[in-house]
């Protein structure tokens, strides 16, 4: 029946002299001035911090010391406190201002004078009391007195470590005036030990004190470095996350650009293959058709190099029945082998798993290139792949027969654009892309791939690939994917006057937004023996559906259902399609929904399946692919 038709850079190495080639001295990297100043102002920070301890524990002893004092000296006692709370306030009021966000519009090194100085005076403060009470007539009150001022440069020393200059002056006119009250004493032994013996606990003091300091302070300037180093790696990993994401948007947007202007070209050849036409056109069809072919084989390529280079190669390894693989990828090629007078074998080496696990579409298209390079580089003789198994690994060697390639090729042949001697006398040189890609994948897959010695005339190609045998029985592989990986026999482009499919007359809606793709997927389901019904974006698709079950007319057998598509795309149209199904009373069965995407990209079947759909159909498909695809889902809609 009709189907209802539409109307619508190459890179030059520099010479470096011996004397410039030499790299510099390494240098350690000193701190950043950025991290200088934050530990700069973090030992501000610390100190008026830890100095709470000084303020506390030195007002509470001064007003203790200053009650016994008195017992002695009743007004030069009241002094020295007035004197200490002098000197506590007017610190207390520079830490107010500095915590009420002066800190913020004074620099760092202004704050460090201020508290220098305010710690000065405090210790000076406690070094009157050695001044004007020591020494008295009570040894064992002066000896309190000695332990007291020992104690409160001890606890000076502590919450000044931040700073050992100022602990350093703290200590020095805390203690300093106690080893000049021991001066005119010194010929006495009491006196000599007790000054020389502060001098030294001193010394010790403000020596550990500069270490601890410089310790500190390197420790900050290493932790803001390293935020700074983290925060500079996050920004890099954002870029690098975003150009990932650029270069996923790149390829899909190419991938689709490119492949539906080719659909069209592929698909209308098609169509022209199945009309008649006069005898002297078959030739140019068959050219026309196999140009597209490699066209199309050739964007796969470029495709399959720019995914390797983004780490975007995808892989599904599943179990696969090993030999029925490598022998259906042997039978494809024998047409091409037997029209060039050439021999292809294929050898099974004994030992062979029955199953393994392996991406069957990756491998078959790695051998495909092998064996297509091969044949299409030996001008007569034999073509050989033979497949073994050594201890935990699978070997694929293909022996051809032609020139060979000299060793100081063997590498050079991998890189992407590059060729061999032999491919430049060669009648189709080929893209240069082919075994780049081959070798990707194989690394990919956890192999290699490399061209070594041959012990016969030619070239000589090993596929090592890890043995993972997978359990029996498992399914046969599955047929070469609708987008080739190889160039295909020439017999795949011979007309065909039959339809592959047994069933036919199904109802299928077709939704796609580009007018020459829907009159090329339609014809070619008249051709098969379908029916077509064409709309041009998901919301339309929808209204299809929508109409025939409120009518309670025959529903659609299958949907071809493009992804990208105005008003509405197929992904949203085949949500709400599946909601509605859901939510129906009377239970309807399940309606088989296929995407149609020119992209390709590894996610988009996931993407097709999260969405509710069943299938995958990539742009250009060929009428063989289409029918297998019909041939499997329309059992099951058919029933």
């Amino acid at each position: 029946m009709a189907a209802t038709a539409p109307q619508p850079p190459t890179v030059v190495p520099s010479v470096v002299p011996a004397a410039q080639a030499q790299p510099p001295a390494a240098t350690a990297p000193g701190p950043s001035a950025e991290a200088r100043e934050r530990a700069a102002l973090d030992q501000v920070t610390a100190l008026y911090r830890q100095s709470v301890y000084r303020w506390l524990g030195g007002a509470g002893f001064a007003g203790l010391l200053a009650w016994s004092l008195a017992m002695i000296d009743a007004r030069s006692a009241w002094l020295w406190l007035a004197i200490k709370a002098t000197v506590l306030a007017g610190e207390l009021a520079n830490a107010w201002a500095w915590h009420r966000g002066a800190a913020t519009r004074l620099a760092p090194a202004v704050w460090r004078r201020r508290h220098g100085l305010g710690s000065t005076l405090d210790g000076l403060g406690w070094g009157l009391v050695a001044l004007w009470f020591l020494p008295s007539v009570d040894g064992w009150r002066d000896g309190l007195l000695v332990a007291g001022l020992l104690g409160i440069a001890s606890l000076g020393m502590f919450s000044l470590s931040a700073v050992s200059a100022h602990a350093v002056r703290f200590m020095a006119g805390a203690l300093g005036p106690l080893v000049l009250t021991q001066v005119p004493r010194w010929p006495e032994p009491d006196a000599l030990v007790m000054g020389v013996g502060i001098l030294i606990y001193m010394a010790v003091v403000a020596l550990q004190g500069r270490r601890t300091e410089a310790r500190q302070v390197e420790l900050l300037r290493l932790r803001f470095d390293n935020a700074r180093m983290l925060a500079q790696l996050e920004q890099a990993l954002a870029a690098a996350r975003e150009s990932d994401a650029t270069k996923t948007r790149f390829l899909a947007t190419v991938s689709h650009e490119l492949r539906t202007p080719l659909n069209g070209v592929t698909g209308l050849t098609q169509l022209l293959q199945l009309e008649p036409h006069l005898p002297g056109q078959v030739p140019r069809l068959t050219a026309l058709r196999q140009s597209a072919d490699h066209l199309h084989l050739l964007i796969n390529d470029v495709l399959d190099l720019a995914r390797s280079e983004f780490g975007r190669l995808a892989l599904a390894p599943v179990p696969t029945a090993l030999a029925p693989l490598v022998q259906g990828i042997a039978a494809l090629l024998h047409g091409v082998a037997h029209d060039k007078g050439l021999t292809l074998q294929l050898r099974l080496q004994p030992g062979l798993p029955d199953c393994v696990a392996v991406d069957p579409a990756r491998l078959r298209q790695i051998l495909l290139n092998l064996l297509g390079n091969a044949l299409k580089f030996t001008p007569q003789g034999e073509v050989s792949l033979t497949v073994a198994r050594e201890g935990d690994w699978l070997q694929f060697v293909v022996q051809d027969g032609g020139p060979g390639v000299p060793p100081a090729e063997r590498e050079r042949i991998f890189e992407a654009f590059a060729q061999g001697q032999a491919a430049h006398h060669s009648a189709q040189p080929g893209s240069g892309l082919g075994l780049t890609i081959a070798r990707e994948l194989a690394h990919a897959m956890g192999g290699g791939l490399a061209c070594v010695d041959s012990p016969a005339p030619g070239a000589r190609f090993e596929l090592r690939l890890p043995c993972r045998p997978a359990p029996t029985p498992c399914a046969p592989p599955a047929e070469p994917p609708a987008e080739p990986h190889a160039e295909p026999p020439a017999q795949a482009h011979a007309p065909l006057t039959q339809a592959p499919t047994a069933r036919a007359g199904a109802d299928i809606l077709v939704a796609e937004d580009n007018a020459v793709n829907a009159e090329i997927t339609l014809a070619l389901l008249d051709h098969l023996g379908h029916r077509g019904q064409w709309v041009p974006d998901g919301y339309h698709a929808l209204q299809a559906l929508r109409e025939r079950a409120q009518q309670g007319q025959r529903m659609y057998d299958l949907v071809l259902m493009d992804g990208q598509m105005p008003l509405l795309d197929g992904w949203q149209a085949t949500r709400q399609w599946r909601a509605q199904e859901a939510a129906a009373p009377d239970g309807r069965p399940r309606l088989p929904i296929v995407a149609l995407t020119a992209s390709a990209l590894p996610g988009d079947r996931e993407l097709a399946l999260l969405a509710g759909m069943d299938d995958l159909l990539a742009k250009p498909f060929t009428r063989e692919a289409l029918a297998q695809l019909l041939d499997h889902w329309l059992p099951a809609a058919h029933g």
